[in-house]
């Protein structure tokens, strides 16, 4: 477990008429942990990287809320992490990164109204 981990969240609603305009914004932080000890030794044992995510997102939401979309980016910083790493029999490392930057929208229904 890393020594030092926190997330800080907010989130603004704006009233447009009778729909909401809703933004959002996060940033998270993970310090340097480990993630593997090594049977072969110390020199093997597999860390994860320091890292600070950040996170936004605003979002349009219909004044019957039967309906929103939603534009989002994430990892902004475009931030190169590692979420997985393993040394394989003393010959090489195997690792596996975290997501790059990304932006999408999305579309929501609420069915239950």
């Amino acid at each position: 477990a890393p020594e030092n981990k926190g997330a800080v969240f907010g989130t603004w609603n704006q009233p447009v008429g009778s729909a909401t305009i809703q933004f959002v914004a996060s940033v998270a932080y993970e310090a340097e942990n480990i993630f593997y000890y090594s049977d072969a030794g110390r020199a093997f044992d597999a860390f994860l990287d320091e890292k600070t995510l950040l996170d936004a997102s605003v979002a349009y939401f219909a004044p019957d809320d039967r309906w929103f979309v939603r534009a989002y980016g994430k990892n902004l910083s475009d931030e190169r992490y590692r979420i997985a790493s393993q040394s394989v029999a003393t010959l090489w490392t195997h690792t596996q990164f975290g997501e790059p930057r990304a932006f999408g929208i999305q579309l929501g229904m609420n069915f239950g109204q």
